[in-house]
């Protein structure tokens, strides 16, 4: 084990944090049927959630211009970490890769 990496499971293991809660207060709602957008071939052998590497790499984009396009608002994002965790998790679905592919192609490519 490298010293960096010794030092931080030091650093860790004299710092417990307190138990984060996963409980969300806002109420479930349905989720209204919406028509399933075909799926290219190549982004079907992705998972169903994808995370910021995953589309990234299928993508062949970095993973940073990934969480630039959840900070513009042009790719659907889900929280699925702890609210207020140090490092949220997101995961992007292929629905959503689908529909932001769909979107930038250029009139010649349609």
């Amino acid at each position: 084990m490298t010293p960096y990496a010794q030092k931080l499971l030091d650093r860790k293991a004299a710092s417990p944090r307190p138990p984060q809660s996963c409980v969300s207060a806002a109420p479930a709602r349905p989720i209204a049927a919406v028509p399933i957008p075909a799926i290219p071939a190549a982004l079907a052998n992705y998972p169903e959630r994808m995370t910021a590497r995953q589309v990234g790499e299928y993508l062949a984009i970095s993973e940073d211009q990934v969480m630039l396009f959840r900070d513009k608002g042009e790719m659907d994002f889900i929280q699925v970490g702890c609210p207020g965790a140090e490092r949220p998790a997101w995961r992007i679905t292929r629905e959503s890769v689908a529909a932001f592919e769909r979107s930038r192609q250029t009139a010649s490519a349609k």
